[in-house]
Formats: structure tokens, C-alpha cells, sequence
């Protein structure tokens, strides 16, 4: 999945890969007021496709935004897009902690050793009643711009670093338990520290 601004045209455009066309996002109008957060797919060809997207771009997070893509009522694909961290720009000094969260599938909290390399947190299902799970078996290395985890029963979390200095993360987890223990999809958040 490919995803851009077009600025030329004021759109965002989306494509599979190894599809060679762009397909443009057309906003559909708020139900609640305030920007735009749900778009209309349309191939180059310029007919609808048959699934929609929700994007939510930057508005609280600044340097990263979330999409789904919904085919009637289900999400077929979640992902993440914005403007990442360098690998010069992530401090190797200090700690940081990242709160990232999503309704409907969770949240949780990172506390990170940036001299040391070292990750520590949990993760907690929406739905999950309760439920909140330690992370263990992290990846993480001094001035890395990505991580990762694994939680509960084969669950596992990846994330990475977006805007100046580290300031924003976006993670991906799946698993950790059966029904609505299971944490899955993509949640954003903010750094501190």
C-alpha cells in the first residue's frame, strides 16, 4: 500500500502495489463538523471503488495519521503514514515515555531508556475488560527508529518514531489473547521526555 498528499490536486491519493495507478481520495462531509475524516475512492479511470476510508491525519498526533480501509462494515487494512524520524534525529540520551492509543482497539504506554537501549510497557485490548499486558522480549536499540514487542500468547507490537526528535509513534499490534482479549491494529500517540 502506497499512500501521498498530492498538493498539485489537494487530495490524498492511495494505491496498491504493483498497481501503477493512483487512486483519488474524495472527501465525504463531516458528520459531526470540522475537517473531513472519511473519503470516497475513486480509480483513475474516475469510477467509485467499492470500499471507503477513514483518515485521520495529524490532527492531535502532528507528524503521523492512521487509515483504514473499509469494504462494507469491515476493515480490510489498517495503516499508518506520516512524516517519520530520521535515524540522526532520534535522541540517544535520556528517557522518553509514549502514551498511543485508538478507540476500538486499545492503548498503552512505552517508558524507554535512550542511553541504554532498553524498552519497557504494556498494551490494553479496547474490549478486553480489564486486561493489560506487559510487554516482554522488546527489540530496541540506542537511536533506533523502530521497535518491537511481544505480549500475552504470541502477541506481537511494532512501532516506529515519527516528527522532530521522536515526538510522535505509531505501533501495529496483534494477538495476545482469544476473543476480546486479542489486541489488533493501529493505534498513535505522543512522546515526552
Amino acid at each position: 500500500m502506497q499512500f501521498r498528499w498530492d498538493a498539485a490536486i489537494g487530495k490524498y491519493e492511495m494505491r496498491e502495489t504493483p498497481s501503477a495507478d493512483w487512486n483519488r481520495l474524495e472527501a465525504l462531509e463531516s458528520r459531526f463538523g470540522g475537517p473531513p475524516s472519511e473519503y470516497d475512492v475513486f480509480a483513475s479511470d474516475g469510477s467509485k471503488l467499492p470500499f471507503f476510508m477513514p483518515v485521520w491525519a495529524g490532527q492531535s498526533d502532528k507528524y503521523v495519521g492512521l487509515a483504514r480501509i473499509f469494504q462494507s462494515s469491515r476493515a480490510r487494512a489498517f495503516f499508518a503514514f506520516g512524516l517519520a524520524t530520521a535515524p540522526d534525529d532520534v535522541p540517544v540520551r535520556g528517557t522518553k515515555t509514549c502514551r498511543f492509543g485508538e478507540d476500538e482497539i486499545g492503548d498503552g504506554e512505552l517508558a524507554l531508556d535512550l542511553t541504554a537501549g532498553t524498552l519497557t510497557g504494556w498494551a490494553a485490548p479496547f474490549w478486553g475488560g480489564g486486561v493489560r499486558y506487559q510487554l516482554v522480549q522488546t527489540s530496541f536499540a540506542s537511536g533506533d527508529t523502530t521497535f518491537a514487542a511481544t505480549f500475552g500468547t504470541e502477541g506481537v507490537l511494532e512501532g516506529r518514531f515519527f516528527g522532530p526528535r521522536a515526538i510522535n509513534i505509531a505501533v501495529r499490534a496483534k494477538g495476545g489473547g482469544p476473543g476480546f482479549a486479542a489486541l489488533r491494529g493501529m493505534m498513535t500517540g505522543e512522546c515526552t521526555g
